[in-house]
This record gives structure tokens, sequence and C-alpha cells, in this order.
């Protein structure tokens, strides 16, 4: 996904929108579709991103670690298969 940002600002293009989509399995998008589709993505790859880094804080390391991403995202609510588990029946 492409990503750009500007002065503290997320901003998703077009492009990885669609590709998104496509992955998805969707068609069609209508045109006013992505910028309510933009603000979706930016708020909550923002609150992510904010979690990572109080994660991260609270950890005293100057590093974001695949599993700050992780915890993070498990504390947002998101549930996500880590690489490791992919393989076995069970994932966390």
């Amino acid at each position: 996904m492409e990503i750009k940002s500007t002065n503290n600002n997320i901003y998703t293009t077009k492009k990885s929108i669609i590709r998104l989509a496509r992955r998805a399995g969707v068609k069609n998008i209508s045109e006013d579709s992505y910028a309510v589709i933009q603000e979706m993505i930016n708020d909550m790859l923002s609150d992510i991103i904010h979690t990572t880094i109080a994660i991260k804080a609270g950890n005293n390391t100057k590093t974001i670690m695949a599993e700050n991403v992780y915890k993070a995202l498990d504390i947002e609510g998101h549930n996500v298969a880590r690489s490791k588990d992919l393989s076995t029946s069970i994932c966390t």
C-alpha cells in the first residue's frame, strides 16, 4: 500500500485503495467512496501507529519491532495471524 505523509497527515493513494479492493474481490468503486475509504484507513492506521509507539515506549526501546505491531493490532481489536503460526492449525 502506498502511503504518503505530509505534515504528519497520512494519505493513502487512490491506486492503493483500488489494489486493496481488487484483492478483496471488489470490481468497481464509486468515485465518491474514495474519500470515505481514505479517511477510514488513515484513522485506523493512525490509531495503530500511536498504540505501537506507546508499546515501544513502554518497553524502553528505540526500535519498533514486529511484536509491538502485533500487540497494537490486538489491543485495537484486529485479529492477525502471525507468520510463525500460519503453518499450524491454531493461530493466536
